[in-house]
């Protein structure tokens, strides 16, 4: 085999410095550095550079970890400021709501423009007529009357209602069950189609 020109173990010095090579061609780039100053400096020369590459690498990382973390860290504060900031304007908010309830508690008043507050006295005043009419129908068995509204969330307007009748007896039957939805009806003024009711006997 004939000798190595400098020009060949130059192309081999890159692929040594990576550890690529086989194990031949490691040992001709090894007996040719040893004898040979050039290529000897341009291996030193490859080999720093590639370890000021791998150092740089490192400390690059180095620093944008330490960036994330200042970030995740920033972050953090803001969530956490943000969350304090919307619990103090929610507690501001339900203290002045408090607030404006005790007042109209006091004062006896309900206002016009509270058309929430007088929509309840008006719903409030329907259930204890629908209750009274109930009661009436079996005075002496029926104990207890409850009554669920559902409303409409567009204008308030009452769209089912559900009647739980606790009795002392089993008074349960198609006819009371019949009067209870008309009577019903007319005091919330919905169809009797709208209207459940669910007997129950008293222990």
């Amino acid at each position: 085999m004939g000798k190595i020109t400098c020009n060949v173990v130059r192309d081999l010095i890159p692929l040594y410095v990576d550890d690529v090579l086989s194990n031949d061609s490691k040992e001709i780039v090894e007996n040719h550095i040893a004898e040979c100053e050039g290529c000897k400096k341009y291996y030193s020369q490859l080999k720093d550079g590639a370890t000021h590459t791998a150092e740089r690498s490192r400390h690059d990382q180095k620093i944008i970890k330490s960036i994330r973390k200042e970030i995740r860290r920033k972050r953090n504060i803001a969530v956490g400021v943000a969350v304090i900031i919307v619990t103090l304007i929610a507690v501001v908010a339900l203290f002045s709501t408090v607030d404006a309830m005790k007042q109209d508690m006091v004062s006896g008043e309900f206002s016009e423009k509270n058309e929430v507050s007088a929509e309840a006295v008006e719903l409030h005043n329907k259930e204890i007529e629908v209750k009274k009419k109930i009661k009436a129908l079996d005075n002496e068995n029926i104990t207890n009357i409850r009554l669920d509204i559902v409303c409409n969330a567009n204008d308030n307007s009452i769209s089912e209602a559900c009647i739980y009748i606790v009795s002392k007896a089993d008074i349960e039957d198609a006819e009371m069950k019949s009067r209870i939805r008309e009577l019903t009806a007319q005091c919330l003024e919905i169809e009797t189609t709208n209207i459940e009711v669910i007997y129950g006997v008293a222990e």
